[in-house]
Parts: C-alpha cells; structure tokens; sequence
C-alpha cells in the first residue's frame, strides 16, 4: 500500500470494507494493517481500554491500553497521520 499511495488503493480498501459487511464479518476487520474499517476498529478499542484504565487503574488495565495503542500504531494509516 505503501508504495502506490492510498489514495491509489482507497477503492479496493473501500470494496473490502463494504465487502466485509455484506457477509457480516465486520467485527473482524480489526485484524487487517490496511483497513479503514480497521483503524476505526483499533482506535475504538484504545479509547475503551483507556476509559477502562481510568475508571479503574491498575496494572492490567494499563496493559490494555498500550496493547490497543500498539494495534493503532501497527495499522499502515497511522503512519499517514
């Protein structure tokens, strides 16, 4: 993706997203670097996760929050942020 752009690929990206919905596997588009269904999906859980971690911090709370901004920053459009 990287080496033609993303605007190059937003068509493809977007027929994959839509096709994920259509066979309503959505909820796994989080597994995906390239998504943007995914990225939506990573930013979604950090926010969670750090709401969590507030709520209640502690140790494993904070491990889910550095495991969600991981994903986040894995996710090849955050590099384009």
């Amino acid at each position: 993706m990287r080496a033609t752009g993303p605007e190059a690929m937003r068509g493809a990206l977007d027929r994959a997203d839509s096709l994920l919905n259509e066979l309503r596997i959505a909820e796994f588009a989080h597994l995906s670097d390239l998504l943007p269904a995914s990225m939506d999906q990573r930013v979604r859980s950090f926010a969670e996760a750090l709401d969590a971690h507030v709520a209640t911090p502690n140790a494993a709370q904070l491990s889910q929050v550095e495991h969600a901004a991981d994903a986040v920053l894995r996710h090849a459009l955050a590099a384009l942020q």
